[in-house]
């Protein structure tokens, strides 16, 4: 709408900042995935997954960084559709995370939004807007290497591989969003 604020192009601003997103990600269109993902369930090209992946690196530092993969399923109908993810663990070099569990990053991401001078949405709004996103932590357990998700309609998941009992590794956060 033309009062959203493009709310969630912040919050994946947000999430790909705590993340240390760099040049280094490397993105499989659901239009390519060959065998690096396999998904059951839902309808063709309505529900489809894309995949992120950051391998193992060292940072500036010289210390190693852990490889990552998110999986992000899309579901482009107008009910909640479950599917079973399987990606292609030894391709990315996790095939220890078979059983971890997915993270749900974007929804468990916080943000806030602060406008600053005196900026207003819309010109008659009696006082800007302060927006506060609280996160909610959603995991869904892999067993053997694959995951049933459920996708709301009409909307995404952004699904970190984790392991079982681990927690992301995330920037410390950043100021308010200011426009």
């Amino acid at each position: 709408g033309g009062n959203d604020l493009q709310m969630p192009c912040m919050v994946l601003d947000e999430m790909q900042k705590r993340m240390r997103w760099d040049e280094s990600v490397q993105f499989i269109g659901y239009w390519e995935l060959g065998d690096s993902l396999k998904m059951d369930g839902g309808e063709p090209e309505k529900i489809v997954c894309s995949v992120y992946h950051r391998p193992a690196m060292k940072d500036t530092k010289g210390k190693m960084t852990p490889a990552w993969l998110m999986l992000a399923p899309m579901n482009n109908t107008d009910a909640n559709v479950t599917v079973t993810l399987r990606p292609n663990l030894k391709i990315f070099g996790l095939e220890g995370l078979g059983n971890g569990r997915l993270l749900d990053l974007y929804r468990a991401t916080p943000f806030t939004f602060a406008p600053k001078n005196g900026w207003k949405a819309n010109g008659d709004d009696p006082e800007s807007p302060y927006i506060v996103i609280k996160p909610t932590e959603e995991f869904f357990p892999m067993s053997g290497g694959a995951a049933q998700i459920t996708i709301p309609k009409r909307n995404f998941r952004a699904l970190l591989l984790l392991g079982a009992n681990e927690l992301p590794d995330l920037a410390p956060p950043s100021a308010p969003y200011t426009w």
